[in-house]
């Protein structure tokens, strides 16, 4: 069972306490069994959170895996469901515009069902309202005879026999996007197995990634080497379906955090950021100053309306930021990833390539290098990692990145966007995504934020990062940051 942080004492959802805490949903799953009668033959022996989406004030979404044993053969297997819990006297309505959907049948109970006293509209996967395209993408017929036909074609450009296949869901985000895999095993004389990635949308936008990605496939940059990406391969309008080629090996973050395979893939990771940032692309949604600036009275907005951190020292620092923005104004506009990560760049074989480019966008380079730096600190606290990895891990990345870019990186942007980031990204996910290893991480996140925004040469974010539990302030007195990295 995940942890989550400690339900928001929200008026308008006051069951949160109870949607939230799972062994009080195994028991409420338990008791909807019973009363359909299914009790005797399945039995509930296992209830987990895999994600939370939250909305201060409107509703909260909940994905829950059951684990199931069958009483007759003692098989084990699994479902999702995903929920929706609504204000007082709203879920009635959304149950009936739900049951008039097209709907699927899950292996196990309704395609939706209702739990009035919690205000929940409850689907089985894949039953999405707004991924149309999911219930298609997933039947056999459709994989087997247009899918993998039109992937293998793409990909290695013949026909080959097909000994097996088979796929697994791999991520799925409710109303959001669904990400398939498929491999397929190869007979004939050299034999082989293909793997493939699709992703269902809500929307059009799997159409410009697919058109984004075949620009950066045709790009210089790819043909010779400098850029590792998948192979786009294939866009269904009629599913909002996007595929491309697997990439073997595994995510950075899988050589484990600090291990001299991690700390070896880590300078090829930033060159891999400086080559993307290289790459001309036109017509990407922009980045900037005032979209940031928005994010941040957002975020500050819903620190007010939660309560999950000191509001007086959160509007103070958004102010501070704000105010510092004039500073900032002048800067080179590159392709941005968007989204970077540890998980977003995978490894194999000494090479380091870089996924996910859903979220490309246009802007300030450091953009994405306080974003990424903003998530491995997040990670750090979280985790309670060494301080000494940390400061090692971010050393490297940002003097690879330097050697491998003609860009200037001011240390002074630098930590103002890792600051806006810690904020807009890593406060407002903690708060709507209610996932947390510690209690109170809004809180620690804002004022570690704090001390970044107001640090000079001072330690920064290393003394901040000494009061929360795991690590040593005297690792850090004295230490600069961020300047010794720029040489």
């Amino acid at each position: 069972m995940k942890q989550h942080i400690e339900p928001p004492k929200d008026s308008k959802l006051p069951q949160l306490a109870t949607v939230l805490n799972v062994r009080k949903m195994r028991d409420v799953f338990r008791n909807y069994w019973a009363a359909m009668g299914a009790a005797d033959n399945l039995q509930i022996i296992g209830c987990n959170i895999e994600r939370v989406k939250y909305k201060p004030g409107k509703n909260c979404q909940i994905s829950y895996q059951l684990e199931f044993v069958d009483a007759k053969n003692g098989k084990i297997f699994q479902q999702l469901f995903f929920a929706t819990v609504y204000p007082e006297k709203q879920s009635q309505s959304r149950y009936q515009k739900a049951l008039r959907q097209p709907l699927v049948q899950p292996q196990i109970g309704e395609p939706v069902f209702h739990f009035p006293a919690l205000e929940m509209v409850i689907r089985a996967f894949p039953n999405d309202r707004k991924l149309h395209g999911l219930q298609q993408v997933l039947q056999p017929e459709i994989l087997s005879q247009i899918i993998i036909p039109d992937a293998l074609n793409s990909a290695i450009g013949e026909h080959r026999h097909i000994e097996k296949w088979q796929h697994e869901v791999v991520h799925f985000v409710p109303e959001h996007v669904c990400t398939v895999k498929v491999d397929v095993q190869l007979g004939g004389n050299r034999p082989q197995t293909e793997s493939f990635f699709g992703k269902v949308y809500y929307n059009d936008e799997g159409a410009k990634t697919i058109e984004n990605m075949r620009r950066i496939w045709d790009s210089p940059l790819q043909k010779n080497g400098t850029l590792n990406v998948a192979k786009p391969l294939a866009y269904y309008p009629q599913w909002r379906s996007m595929w491309q080629c697997g990439l073997p090996g595994g995510t950075l973050l899988d050589l484990g955090f600090g291990s001299d395979a991690f700390m070896k893939m880590i300078p090829k990771a930033a060159e891999q950021v400086a080559a993307l940032h290289r790459c001309e692309l036109q017509n990407l949604p922009e980045i900037n100053h005032k979209s940031i600036a928005e994010k941040l009275v957002a975020v500050q907005q819903m620190l007010e309306k939660t309560g999950f951190a000191k509001t007086e020292k959160s509007a103070g620092l958004v102010k501070q930021l704000l105010n510092q923005q004039p500073f900032l104004s002048k800067a080179p506009v590159v392709m941005l990833h968007g989204d970077l990560h540890l998980k977003n760049f995978l490894t194999n074989e000494g090479t380091v390539s870089v996924i996910d480019l859903d979220s490309l966008a246009s802007g300030d380079p450091v953009v994405d290098l306080g974003s990424f730096i903003a998530g491995m600190l997040n990670m750090g606290i979280q985790k309670r990692l060494s301080a000494t990895q940390l400061r090692k891990v971010i050393g490297l990345f940002l003097n690879a990145y330097q050697r491998a870019s003609s860009l200037q990186i001011d240390s002074a942007k630098l930590r103002w966007h890792i600051a806006a980031a810690l904020l807009t990204e890593r406060v407002f996910r903690a708060i709507t995504r209610q996932k947390s290893t510690i209690n109170n991480l809004p809180e620690y996140l804002v004022i570690l934020a704090n001390d970044i925004a107001s640090a000079t040469d001072a330690p920064g974010i290393f003394k901040s990062l000494s009061s929360f539990p795991g690590f040593s302030s005297q690792l850090w007195e004295g230490k600069p940051f961020l300047s010794d990295y720029m040489a």
